[in-house]
């Protein structure tokens, strides 16, 4: 499960922009951003914004970033740009005094991490019901690979598309005998919203949870709910599966279970893009970057799973390692 930080790091080196005298571009881990010249140097101290943070635009250091047009917006989300052809991600500003080296400054500056609004237009809202276990449930969210560009690289990995929709989950509760359905954050009430929708559309889900119970069914509700519709008509909704969570171990099953779980037709789940040795992350870039395999128009990403671990991952805090990566050109996609 993703920990979200803002880093303060330490710049390293600096490459000229191949198409503009006046920008440089700055590597962090896997992450560049393209900057004015002569901003930075080696050595520097610098903040770090990854792409899908919230900055505050009453705060001085963001208020350039308020649209000219939205005068009372409180907070600005901050993405992908191409500039000359380079992409830039996210944000890089120079460390304010008494910052250093690997300070997490998200809460001192008033940074969030970008949620999606719930809409009830499309059914993302709804009335929210309690929980099904006593027990705390994880929000579901991964870590981006390129905080740690060369972990997988070489090792045997499962890489699957990332559907652009929204987050839902399922599960039978063996404790009150009936199915409860959830977005990433909250259980929904049964009613007409996106979640109970698609589980009455896709009645396997169901029957699949009956059959585990008290295991967590995590996928993407998906088609008639964002900008990306993967050839959904009005009011259409898709669902595919993309984890499994036992409630009373606390552990996501590897990917190559729910496949294999019994009666899973493979066609529920998210679109397999590669399995094999893991490649570097040039070759990743161009798969996230990739056209959809379930629909007419761009991918949002992939997702990399690692089949050979089995141990206790330090830096994700977590007993897989599972990282996504979206792709820059769905991220930079509104970027006109």
């Amino acid at each position: 499960m993703s920990t979200h930080s803002v880093p303060v790091v330490r710049i390293e080196s600096i490459e000229a922009h191949p198409d503009a005298d006046a920008l440089d571009i700055v590597k962090v881990n896997g992450f560049q951003c393209v900057v004015k010249r002569g901003e930075f140097k080696p050595g520097d101290l610098a903040i770090y914004i990854e792409p899908d943070y919230m900055v505050p635009l009453d705060n001085p250091l963001f208020s350039w970033l308020r649209p000219a047009n939205k005068p009372d917006r409180t907070m600005q989300r901050i993405g992908v740009k191409r500039l000359r052809g380079v992409y830039s991600m996210g944000l890089l500003l120079p460390a304010l005094p008494g910052m250093s080296e690997g300070d997490d400054v998200m809460a001192e500056l008033g940074i969030e991490r970008y949620e999606p609004p719930e809409d009830a237009s499309v059914g993302t809202g709804g009335e929210t019901e309690q929980p099904p276990y006593r027990i705390p449930i994880p929000v579901y969210d991964l870590e981006n690979l390129r905080r740690w560009p060369d972990k997988l690289v070489g090792r045997d990995v499962i890489i699957t598309e990332k559907i652009h929709g929204t987050n839902a989950r399922y599960v039978w509760s063996s404790e009150h005998g009936r199915m409860f359905c959830g977005s990433r954050r909250e259980w929904k009430r049964d009613g007409d919203n996106a979640y109970w929708r698609a589980l009455r559309v896709h009645p396997w889900i169901e029957a699949w949870c009956k059959a585990y119970p008290d295991i967590i069914l995590w996928g993407e509700v998906h088609g008639w709910v964002q900008d990306l519709r993967y050839g959904a008509k009005p009011g259409e909704l898709f669902f595919k599966a993309f984890d499994a969570y036992q409630v009373q171990t606390g552990r996501f099953w590897p990917h190559n279970s729910l496949i294999t779980s019994a009666g899973y037709p493979v066609d529920r789940l998210v679109p397999l893009v590669f399995e094999g040795a893991c490649p570097p992350l040039a070759v990743l870039e161009a798969m996230a970057d990739g056209d959809s395999l379930i629909g007419p128009h761009m991918r949002e990403g992939v997702v990399i799973e690692d089949v050979e671990h089995g141990g206790w991952d330090a830096d994700l805090r977590d007993w897989r390692i599972k990282l996504k990566l979206p792709g820059n050109r769905y991220l930079s996609r509104g970027d006109k």
